[in-house]
């Protein structure tokens, strides 16, 4: 392992993921989005605004139902958010109930395979300045499962204590 990071750029990212999950049987597609003119008029096309790089469907494990639907933002070494659509996308996501990451190598899928709410370091500032905005989006940032389980049961018994007092 070298002491420096090879920096590569995000077709290279793109390529060596794509691969790595062709590899494991993964069912993914590539989100292209884009603008493109005819007659000087501008005309969209692919995925939602900020929708991430690669979709697909979870493969199984971690805690994570099998077809899951699950989403990664690729970027080239020490990349950047481009816009918060991104970072907005990811928070919506993970509010469904789907898996979102970022990944700037292979190294980074493996982790998130490994653990479903991993994003590298240095993307969690910026995610956690646009969560902020909103307390449901900051509770799918805990970054330790076992946390955001006990923190979900005790959303559940709460409401379900409401819930009694109500019915009397």
């Amino acid at each position: 392992q070298s002491f420096f990071k090879v920096k590569k750029s995000e077709a290279e990212v793109t390529e060596e993921v794509r691969s790595f999950l062709d590899k494991r049987g993964v069912y993914y597609w590539r989100n292209q989005r884009g603008k493109h003119w005819k007659r000087g008029i501008p005309y969209a096309y692919g995925g939602k605004e900020g929708s991430a790089d690669l979709l697909g469907l979870w493969p199984g494990g971690a805690g994570v139902a099998r077809g899951t639907f699950w989403s990664i933002e690729l970027k080239k070494t020490a990349g950047l958010f481009e816009n918060t659509d991104q970072i907005q996308w990811l928070l919506d996501v993970r509010t469904m109930g789907g898996v979102a990451t970022v990944a700037e190598s292979v190294e980074d899928v493996v982790r998130n395979l490994e653990d479903p709410l991993y994003l590298p370091e240095r993307y969690l500032e910026a995610v956690r300045k646009v969560a902020a905005r909103d307390p449901l989006f900051s509770f799918f940032l805990v970054e330790n499962q076992a946390t955001q389980q006990r923190v979900m049961l005790d959303v559940i018994a709460k409401a379900n204590e409401d819930q009694k007092k109500l019915l009397g």
